[in-house]
C-alpha cells in the first residue's frame, strides 16, 4: 500500500516541481497537497457512513444523587446539605439542579456537607428542598468522529438512533422534553488532557514514533495529534 510520502513524491516527480517550490500565498506544492489530500478525504468519509467509521464503545452511566434535601441563598453560591446527604470529592465537575428550577449550576467544590456552586444562585432563599446530582459529561475515546449519528442503547432492549445534529437539542433539558427517558447526560466531552511525557525519536519520511520514558497504552488512542516542534 503506498502511503501519502509516496503519491507526494510521485506528484512531484511527474510535474517536475520540488515539493519545497512555493506557490500561491508563500504555501509550498507538499502543503498544498497535504491539504488538498485532506480535504478530499474528509468528504469522501462524510457520504456515506462507511463500515471503518463505525465503533461501539460502552460508557458507563452514574446515577442521580438525590438524598436528603438542601438549602440555598439567592446571590450566593454555597449549598448546604442537610445531615443525611453524602457528597464526595468525584461529584466536582457534577451539575446540580432544585426540583422546583429549571436551572442548573456547576459544582465547584465539595467539604462536608457544603457544596460551592461555579456561579451565583439565581432563585429565591429556600431550605428544606429537594435536589439531584447528576453527572452531564461522558467522554469518548479521541478516534470517534463527532459529531455523526449514534445509536444509543440501555442494555438489554432500548435502541434510539440519534443524528449528530441533534443531541445537543434533545439532552439540553432532559427533565423537561423526557427524552431519552434512560439518560441523563447532557453532551459528550471531547476534552483530551495533552500528554507530554518522555521524548520521541522519528526519521525522515517514516510513520514510526519511538518512545522514551513514555506510557502511550494509557495515554494515547488512535486519532489522538501528535505535535513535534511546529508540525502536527
Amino acid at each position: 500500500m503506498s502511503s501519502l510520502n509516496d503519491y507526494l513524491k510521485s506528484v512531484s516527480q511527474s510535474t517536475g516541481q520540488e515539493l519545497t517550490q512555493q506557490l500561491v500565498n508563500a504555501e509550498t506544492l507538499e502543503t498544498h497537497l497535504i491539504r488538498l489530500f485532506n480535504f478530499y478525504n474528509k468528504d469522501m468519509n462524510s457520504r456515506y457512513n462507511w463500515p471503518w467509521l463505525a465503533k461501539e464503545t460502552v460508557i458507563q452511566t452514574i446515577a442521580n444523587y438525590t438524598t436528603g434535601t438542601v438549602s440555598v441563598t439567592n446571590g450566593g453560591n454555597v449549598v448546604t446539605g442537610s445531615d443525611d446527604v453524602t457528597w464526595i470529592a468525584g461529584m466536582v465537575g457534577r451539575f446540580l439542579k432544585l426540583d422546583r428550577d429549571n436551572e442548573i449550576y456547576e459544582i465547584l467544590t465539595i467539604s462536608g456537607n457544603t457544596i460551592t456552586l461555579k456561579e451565583k444562585y439565581i432563585g429565591a432563599d429556600g431550605s428544606g428542598l429537594n435536589y439531584l446530582i447528576w453527572n452531564k459529561y461522558y467522554n469518548l475515546s479521541p478516534d470517534v468522529s463527532f459529531p455523526r449519528g449514534m445509536n444509543l442503547s440501555k442494555w438489554p432492549y432500548n435502541t434510539n438512533k440519534i443524528a449528530g445534529n441533534t443531541i445537543r437539542q434533545l439532552f439540553a433539558n432532559p427533565w423537561l422534553v423526557g427524552y431519552p427517558n434512560f439518560w441523563t447526560w447532557e453532551k459528550i466531552n471531547r476534552t483530551v488532557t495533552t500528554y507530554r511525557t518522555g521524548t520521541v525519536s522519528i526519521t525522515k519520511d517514516t510513520k514510526t514514533l519511538t518512545g522514551s520514558s513514555t506510557v502511550w497504552l494509557d495515554n494515547v488512542f488512535p486519532g489522538t495529534k501528535i505535535t513535534i516542534g511546529s508540525n502536527v
